[in-house]
């Protein structure tokens, strides 16, 4: 029995730094309650008894998969990026705990020795991450992937350190170390894929769209034949790969194309509110720009929203163009809304991000308008919504 309650207190400790380390790197602040402790008793009951009852190969194969999937369901990360924070988190808990281990083992020389040694290293973690902000330095090494890859490589030969340490040839062992192996090549076969898209994909795009465009914009100045441009931008389109060609269009018909653009992204699953007053064109927009504009806030709303309603409202007169769109959104500990609008600044580690609001304000301010944050709880949804408001022209929404 002391044997049992010596592993639970190791577990419930572990439980305390992957909580703290976990919440880190996801600019979250921890919030301790009755039930994150009963999360960690039961983390640390369920830890320590697998590890007491089970060989230690089936007990290291148990907390490999639990400890992914905790990151993966409760942080809802991508099985890759799940697997990379998983190892992260242990990648610490080596840094710091083997220098304990070393220094406590010279002191201390029984069964007490790893909750010492587990203790202090909480300790230290804790003190460390009131220093550092592992989100901010996760994100600005995934914007470098070789940085990314690095820290992948380092976690990699940790871990296998770690194995080959205590290797044993048993079927069970040897099972988990192929686990082990399958999903470092998985991560790294994501990560190729990500370095292959900043050294050929993104390039490639870039050249193609330049070169539509300069065609479409040829195509449309030299043909009075709307047949042929309606042709040409399906075609650029379909080079693109972009799957967004409208089911129903009407001609002339401006409020019921924004609706149709608006019914379009209802598709991805998520449930827009939607409030449209549309009186007249206005004198200095298109209505493509104000699709762009649209669109732009929608895919951020969308991407962020989580499960609760996205908010839309829009007035287009002749001298206004007002769009609000807002989505609930938990204000994270490090959140500078007056950054959000600066060229790759996201919540986001991942490709393409962080540049969508930033080019976005650009436009808006082309044609002298403003783009505006506002963040405030609504009793209606019981959430804290996030609030982006363009405006152009004579009148405010």
């Amino acid at each position: 029995m002391t044997d049992f309650m010596i592993l639970f207190v190791t577990c419930f400790l572990e439980f305390i730094m992957l909580y703290n380390i976990s919440y880190n790197m996801i600019n979250k602040k921890t919030t301790w309650s009755l039930n994150i402790f009963l999360i960690g008793v039961s983390y640390g009951v369920i830890y320590a008894l697998v590890a007491y009852s089970f060989p230690d190969a089936v007990a290291r194969l148990f907390f490999t998969i639990a400890g992914i999937l905790i990151f993966k369901f409760l942080f809802k990360n991508k099985l890759h990026d799940a697997v990379l924070r998983w190892g992260i988190f242990h990648l610490i808990l080596v840094i710091v705990q083997s220098p304990v281990l070393y220094v406590v083992g010279k002191i201390i020389n029984d069964a007490y020795l790893l909750t010492v040694a587990q203790l202090i290293s909480l300790i230290i973690i804790l003190l460390l991450l009131k220093k550092i902000d592992l989100n901010n330095l996760l994100y600005k090494a995934e914007r470098y992937i070789m940085l990314k890859l690095f820290i992948y490589v380092t976690t990699v030969i940790f871990l296998s350190i770690l194995i080959y340490a205590g290797y044993d040839y048993t079927p069970v062992y040897m099972l988990y170390v192929s686990i082990m192996a399958l999903l470092s090549l998985f991560v790294f076969l994501k990560i190729l894929r990500q370095i292959t898209f900043y050294t050929d994909d993104a390039y490639a795009k870039i050249h193609d769209i330049k070169n539509l465009l300069i065609g479409l914009h040829t195509t449309v100045h030299g043909t009075a034949d709307m047949q042929v441009v309606k042709q040409s931008l399906n075609e650029c389109m379909d080079l693109l790969n972009i799957d967004g060609k409208l089911a129903e269009i009407q001609l002339e018909k401006d409020e019921a194309n924004i609706l149709a653009f608006i019914n379009q992204k209802k598709e991805q699953n998520v449930e827009l509110v939607t409030n449209v007053l549309y009186i007249d064109k206005f004198e200095d927009l298109t209505l493509t720009t104000i699709l762009y504009m649209l669109g732009t806030l929608l895919d951020n709303a969308i991407e962020h929203g989580g499960n609760k309603p996205i908010l839309i409202k829009m007035l287009i007169a002749k001298s206004t163009v007002s769009i609000s769109v807002a989505n609930a959104y938990d204000k994270k500990k490090n959140d500078n809304f007056d950054n959000f609008f600066e060229q790759g600044q996201s919540s986001k580690a991942e490709r393409g991000h962080g540049y969508g609001l930033s080019n976005l304000k650009k436009a808006v301010e082309r044609y002298e308008g403003e783009i505006t944050l506002d963040y405030s709880y609504l009793d209606e949804y019981e959430s804290n919504y996030l609030t982006f408001k363009i405006s152009i022209g004579t009148f405010r929404l």
